[in-house]
């Protein structure tokens, strides 16, 4: 309940001391900023990839700690488990960032989505005292949460700049901003309803230890890394198929 009027009184702050930015009028702007952002093709397109990318990184992030509870059975190991997840991402952005420049900003975004798979994939095989295995897992998946980062904020920010070099309307930069950070948070919500109720369904409840269903711990481990990694392809599969249109972009 602190929260709520922190966030009022910030947001009262911002709106009423925020300066008016100034929006880019290379050419007569003839829709709302909102309209604007969300006519742009480009634009749709990347959202449309963090989108499925930012849901399959939102859904393990909701069940980690039911996972290393109930699946592995090692609620002594979260912090270690969580420390390394962060660590390694913080470590992996430079290489990411560095090979982005030598290689192109997309290469490096579907090669950390190849690795988010793989480690998803492989979290699914683990059981009861895989910590080590699990900790492996972190660090990979930690490490591609690094790209995740830093490359799509550089890809829109790419977007915006090329179209100020087209003169085009960009129905200014704030709206932009906008609608990619709400959709970075929708994805967490939405992780939540789609997994959360899913194990639910399937049997599983939080902290039955070694008294679990076996189909509920089965669910568990489905939702968790199977359900991320098919939907983390899908992803891949829309940033390959418009490749080479984002690299015309960030050119």
């Amino acid at each position: 309940w602190v929260f709520v009027p922190i966030v009022i009184v910030a947001a009262l702050i911002t709106l009423l001391g925020a300066p008016i930015g100034n929006v880019f009028s290379g050419g007569a702007v003839k829709h709302a900023p909102l309209r604007a952002a969300l006519a742009d093709q480009a634009f749709r397109r990347l959202l449309l990839v963090l989108a499925f990318a930012g849901v399959a990184s939102a859904i393990p992030a909701t069940l980690v700690l039911f996972y290393i509870n109930d699946v592995l059975q090692l609620p002594e190991w979260q912090g270690l488990f969580l420390a390394i997840y962060f660590v390694c991402g913080g470590i992996a952005m430079p290489a990411w960032i560095a090979l982005a420049r030598r290689r192109g900003k997309v290469f490096a975004w579907a090669v950390s989505s190849v690795l988010a798979i793989a480690s998803f994939v492989w979290a699914f095989m683990l059981g009861r005292g895989d910590g080590v295995a699990f900790a492996v897992i972190c660090g990979l998946s930690g490490a591609a949460l690094g790209a995740e980062l830093a490359i799509p904020p550089a890809l829109l920010a790419d977007r915006l700049a090329a179209g100020r070099r087209a003169g085009g309307d960009m129905g200014g930069t704030a709206a932009y901003f906008g609608v990619w950070n709400f959709v970075s948070k929708f994805n967490l919500a939405l992780a939540a309803g789609i997994a959360l109720p899913l194990v639910g369904f399937a049997g599983y409840r939080v902290g039955a230890g070694d008294t679990a269903s076996p189909d509920g711990l089965v669910a568990l481990a489905l939702v968790y890394a199977v359900l991320p990694a098919l939907i983390k392809f899908v992803s891949l599969g829309l940033l390959l198929y418009w490749k080479n249109y984002f690299e015309e972009v960030s050119a």
